[in-house]
């Protein structure tokens, strides 16, 4: 017997392979997004380290206080004020059915919101490995954080104990340790 076409097995495997590979390549596009928002979150960090700095140097090396936060930044230091959103919080805003912002995370006048917590205080020659800043939920990306340091430079932490606070976090000092090189478990 000469078999022509196709029959329902051959159309049937073949859609199961499609789906397979669909399958993959979506599962590892959603993991590169994920860490495309963390680097993001990363970058915005560093953009506000050169915004500290830049604070430090017109006023003899001290950062802003604790009480001034990132908003005496807003008008001279920082051109573009969406460096101050996470960008795996402003996703998640966006998924949620009411778009309250909570008071922790609301500027003043301006109505921004910033994700980040910020240890203030501090002055440019005090130890680089000192933490300043660091998203607010110290969960956010893949159970750590991303934490910026004096010296300017950004890293991941990984945070053992979910229900921590960032801000307590920071204020006592507990992130002031160099971080392990590399980001998150993929």
């Amino acid at each position: 017997m000469n078999r022509r076409g196709f029959i329902y097995a051959d159309i049937i495997a073949t859609i199961g392979v499609i789906a397979i590979l669909y399958a993959g390549v979506a599962w590892y596009s959603g993991r590169s997004l994920v860490r495309a928002r963390q680097e993001s979150c990363a970058q915005n960090l560093r953009q506000i380290a050169v915004a500290l700095h830049t604070y430090a140097l017109d006023y003899g090396g001290a950062f802003p206080q604790q009480e001034a936060g990132f908003e005496v930044l807003w008008d001279l230091y920082a051109a573009d004020k969406g460096i101050f959103v996470c960008p795996q919080v402003k996703l998640e805003a966006s998924h949620r059915k009411d778009s309250w912002i909570p008071p922790s995370r609301v500027g003043d006048a301006l109505d921004v919101p910033v994700d980040y917590a910020y240890r203030g205080g501090l002055y440019s020659d005090d130890l680089p490995s000192l933490s300043i800043a660091m998203d607010y939920s110290a969960h956010q990306h893949k159970g750590g954080a991303n934490v910026l340091y004096l010296d300017g430079h950004v890293g991941w932490r990984l945070f053992p104990e979910p229900d921590a606070e960032s801000t307590q976090l920071l204020s006592s000092g507990a992130l002031d340790v160099l971080v392990h090189e590399g980001g998150p478990p993929e």
